[in-house]
């Protein structure tokens, strides 16, 4: 027997369209032309939409009945919505897709950058890591790449006697986030600048991939009024609520799988909060 049904398609876009539907006994194949054009047949539970003027019958290996209209097929799956490419998502899996940087985060990179200098160890370089090969990694494996990157600097200065202390950021090209590229601001002893190139250069092969520079740890006005510092370079890619009505530059960014920005224990909240109580009680 056969069951029609009445309800609103998102498909044709019309105000209403009849659905019909064959039991699966030993009924004849369904046949198009019964259905009025412009209406939708569904075989097997998927949606075929009907041609608007002539067309060809054909069907495909599941059975579901396929239309041509001007050699364009016009099969469509109701209630499945077409893959997102993973720029577009907002998450995946357990990891956030994030398009700028919230405010809360401006902060504390901020007050991050102002700890260094306080506990006597300025973010003196900057260094910025472009790998050539970085569209062959997998966006939901790149945060996880861009960690052991910060591990081996963390490990290159604790075989030096060092601790490294830094602030970083992630930055891509918006819309589709090609380019993602690395930004880390840190502290680095003089005695150890020469050696610390030289192991980068070994590490990435030199110019595009890396650029290592020393880094100016105050700010500078401009003659808009804006103020460019090395922190909001890093942090240029923040949300407009965090540079509303303020003097920092803001520049719109792609989408970034994972942390976006993050800092080093000695400088993160709690190594601030501390250091602030210690300040207040000495002064009380």
């Amino acid at each position: 027997m056969s069951i029609t049904y009445t309800m609103t398609s998102e498909i044709t876009g019309t105000p209403s369209v009849k659905l019909s539907t064959l039991s699966q006994d030993n009924e004849p194949r369904f046949d198009g032309t019964q259905i009025p054009e412009g209406q939708v047949a569904l075989d097997g539970a998927i949606a075929v939409q009907l041609p608007v003027d002539s067309a060809e019958f054909a069907h495909d290996s599941r059975g579901v009945t396929l239309i041509y209209s001007s050699g364009e097929p016009k099969n469509k799956r109701v209630g499945r919505p077409r893959t997102r490419a993973w720029y577009e998502r907002d998450q995946i899996g357990f990891l956030k897709v994030s398009r700028s940087i919230p405010k809360r985060d401006v902060e504390r990179i901020f007050d991050a950058d102002s700890h260094a200098k306080n506990i006597g160890k300025p973010l003196n370089q900057f260094l910025t890591i472009r790998p050539a090969n970085i569209e062959d990694i997998d966006p939901k494996e790149r945060s996880a790449f861009w960690t052991k990157e910060r591990e081996y600097l963390a490990q290159w200065f604790r075989d030096e006697g060092e601790r490294l202390t830094h602030i970083w950021s992630r930055e891509s090209r918006s819309p589709n986030g090609t380019g993602e590229h690395h930004h880390m601001a840190f502290h680095v002893p003089t005695r150890l600048e020469a050696k610390l190139r030289a192991s980068l250069e070994t590490r990435y092969g030199g110019s595009p991939v890396f650029d290592l520079r020393r880094a100016s740890t105050s700010a500078k006005r401009t003659e808009s009024g804006r103020y460019h510092s090395v922190p909001a370079y890093l942090l240029k890619g923040m949300h407009p609520q965090a540079s509303f009505r303020s003097n920092l530059s803001r520049r719109a960014g792609g989408p970034i799988v994972g942390k976006r920005v993050g800092c080093s224990r000695n400088l993160d909240q709690k190594a601030v909060a501390q250091w602030r109580a210690i300040k207040s009680q000495r002064a009380a």
